[in-house]
């Protein structure tokens, strides 16, 4: 009992630190299960989870009597894990009801700046835009060491699709060094470009951050 106390702690603490970007969809819900099992280590049912509904959502979108076939979960584990699908999904649908529309350079940056702020890795995000320039969700594609992130094509592409986009804005940073685009960020953004086109979406531009400063290749017409 005092080793599985332990683990939980560490869990805990470890979401408190980075949040669950770096949980495993069996940690994640093996943190949720804590709190409808305090005394049981539901490390074993999380993992059964996981295999027999293939993904976190898959479990949090399955129906309480489908759960309860696992071995350890209960109808109260049960119970709690569809609320937290639930719960998801109406998160999901406010935010949607209050879309924020990026329309020119000035609304991206104000949106994209506080999230590579202080970061000292490069990373690459997409905006998902409707046809009003909506935003409809903003997207993590790759992140690496600094000045080293792979802007990942076919990513992209997938997350366009996934939230329905009309358009899409790209966007990365490069930490501690000049805005001005490399010919790798050039000959991405005409990859990108041409296999959203074949889609019938907009690549709306591919703006990078370094610091104060930014660069958008639409305003530099290399779009």
């Amino acid at each position: 009992m005092e080793e599985n106390s332990g683990h939980r702690q560490r869990l805990k603490e470890r979401f408190l630190k980075e949040g669950l970007k770096s949980f495993r969809d069996e940690e994640v819900l093996e943190l949720l299960l804590f709190y409808v099992q305090p005394r049981k280590d539901t490390k074993k049912q999380a993992k059964e989870l996981v295999a027999r509904f293939e993904t976190l959502e898959g479990v949090l979108i399955a129906e309480p009597e489908l759960l309860t076939q696992i071995k350890g979960v209960g109808s109260e584990s049960a119970l709690f894990l569809k609320l937290m699908g639930e719960l998801g999904r109406r998160l999901y649908s406010g935010t949607r009801r209050k879309k924020k529309k990026i329309s020119s350079i000035e609304d991206a940056l104000e949106h994209l700046k506080p999230l590579f702020m202080l970061k000292k890795r490069e990373e690459v995000h997409i905006l998902c835009l409707d046809s009003d320039k909506k935003l409809l969700a903003t997207r993590l594609i790759s992140e690496g060491i600094a000045n080293q992130a792979e802007i990942n094509v076919r990513r992209a592409v997938e997350e366009s699709l996934r939230f329905g986009s009309v358009s899409v804005i790209l966007a990365h940073n490069h930490p501690g060094g000049s805005a001005e685009p490399s010919f790798e960020d050039e000959e991405t953004t005409r990859k990108l470009k041409d296999a959203l086109g074949l889609l019938g979406i907009e690549l709306s531009d591919h703006i990078i951050i370094a610091g104060d400063e930014h660069y958008s290749m639409a305003a530099s017409m290399k779009l």
